[in-house]
């Protein structure tokens, strides 16, 4: 299997995938219709059709996904390199600091206790990936 997937064009890869989201998506429906006890919501706002076309788009170019996807988890491992740096007692620099004027993070703790800093840098590393394949499309 891992190597059909090696050896595979961009494009038949995203189609796999496409077939598989469809396939998840009606196995959900499906459940939901047998069992509506399960608390099936109905998508009145259209929240999971943004999300099946958002996948849509992202499968199309597996590139630009795998490349985005890298980015995202070296900015993880850079965040785990600076929090040991901080841990050995070396001066560390953020890999992510909030907006000027985020008032979300103005308490000190956020920067001065060891845990809150990490979550924060973790949350703004997600956010801001996420931020930009949502309005890049890739």
């Amino acid at each position: 299997m891992e190597k059909r997937l090696q050896s595979a064009k961009p494009g038949e890869v995203a189609k796999v995938y496409r077939e598989v989201a469809k396939r998840a998506a009606k196995v959900l429906n499906d459940l939901a219709k047998k069992r509506p006890q399960l608390g099936a919501v109905s998508d009145e706002l259209g929240i999971a059709k943004a999300c099946m076309n958002l996948y849509a788009r992202l499968l199309a170019d597996p590139i630009a996904l795998a490349t985005n996807s890298m980015n995202m988890w070296l900015d993880y491992a850079r965040l785990w390199q600076s929090n040991w740096m901080k841990i050995l007692g070396q001066d560390a620099v953020p890999i992510a600091v909030p907006a000027e004027g985020d008032a979300r993070f103005k308490d000190d703790g956020w920067t001065n206790t060891f845990l809150f800093d990490f979550i924060k840098q973790s949350y703004l590393i997600a956010s801001r990936h996420i931020q930009h394949v949502l309005m890049t499309g890739n």
